[in-house]
C-alpha cells in the first residue's frame, strides 16, 4: 500500500493488538509509503514496527515508511 489513513483506530487497541496492527501495516506498506493517524495517536517509538514510520508532516500526523 502506498497510503493508509488509520485515524482514530489505534487508540482503541491495547498494547499488543496495536503492535500487531502496526506490524501488519509495516508488512504491507510500500517503501516510502505513508500512514496518516489522528492527533491522539503515536507511531514513532510506540513499538518496533511503529519505529519503521518516520514523521513526514508532523503537524498533519503523516508518517512515512522508512524500511
Amino acid at each position: 500500500m502506498h497510503v493508509v489513513f488509520c485515524r482514530n483506530v489505534l487508540i482503541y487497541f491495547g498494547r499488543e493488538p496495536r503492535a500487531g496492527g502496526l506490524r501488519q501495516l509495516a508488512a504491507s506498506a510500500a517503501p516510502g509509503g505513508f500512514i496518516g493517524v489522528a492527533d491522539g495517536e503515536r507511531l514513532a517509538g510506540a513499538t518496533p514496527a511503529g519505529r519503521a514510520f518516520a514523521p513526514f508532516a508532523a503537524d498533519q500526523r503523516i508518517h512515512r515508511y522508512e524500511h
